[in-house]
């Protein structure tokens, strides 16, 4: 038993209760974040969870994650691993892939020492003791953090306090923390408190997509899509 990860899931709970008492949580009608970001990765990946509304949420109710997104690479054939082993975190298209500041900012948390878990693809499993494996935690201003979660093992080239651009090289995407298979989760929250703070839709700008139809876009995007930077 992890009690790490109990203690960090029941202050999840109570987050959970104290934001569904807010008196209004941010959405899209009512709130836009004071900056446009880039997708935190090169080339074209698929949005594996995620959306602006309740159909295709992250999880909605979970207000903590409600905006997050998980992002994977698939091939033509809708497969996000190359080979037969879909237990070798490395068969992964998007295992190792650079991982990228969405917006200027600042790296004001990161942890490093996780694992990657076991891949097991029927229900997630975490081998760490923090549910976002290793993560790197950046601050925009404003009020508006990001977050990006389950990088690989030994790979982030930040340090705390530094000062970082969009586009730069901070991290590569692993299967560390609370996963199925390797994946980047990827959520704005209003403040440093992952258990606490309430999530934020991401506003997108020069991506491409496909389809491109979905009724929020731009800028915001949702499960099904393929997405890349037009100026990669």
């Amino acid at each position: 038993m992890n009690f790490s990860l109990i203690r960090q899931s029941l202050r999840q709970m109570r987050g959970v209760v104290q934001l569904s008492h807010a008196a209004a949580l941010p959405d899209i009608a009512g709130y836009r974040a004071p900056m446009d970001f880039s997708l935190p990765f090169h080339g074209r990946w698929l949005v594996a969870n995620g959306g602006v509304t309740p159909e295709t949420s992250h999880s909605w109710e979970i207000p903590q994650q409600r905006y997050a997104y998980d992002f994977l690479i698939v091939d033509r054939d809708g497969r996000s691993f190359s080979g037969d082993d879909a237990t070798n975190p490395e068969a992964y298209y998007c295992y190792g892939r650079e991982i990228l500041a969405p917006a200027d900012g600042f790296v004001v948390a990161l942890y490093a020492d996780a694992p990657d878990s076991p891949v097991n693809k029927r229900r997630p499993v975490c081998a760490a003791d923090d549910l976002r494996g290793n993560f790197v935690l950046l601050n925009h201003g404003s009020g508006v953090y990001s977050l990006l979660c389950h990088l690989k093992p030994g790979s982030i080239y930040v340090h705390v306090g530094q000062a970082v651009a969009r586009g730069e090289r901070i991290a590569r995407c692993g299967n560390s923390g609370n996963t199925t298979e390797p994946h980047l989760h990827f959520q704005l929250q209003a403040g440093r408190d992952f258990c606490t703070a309430p999530s934020l839709s991401i506003p997108f700008a020069h991506i491409g997509a496909a389809p491109s139809a979905a009724p929020h876009f731009p800028p915001y995007i949702e499960r099904g899509m393929t997405v890349w930077n037009e100026r990669d």
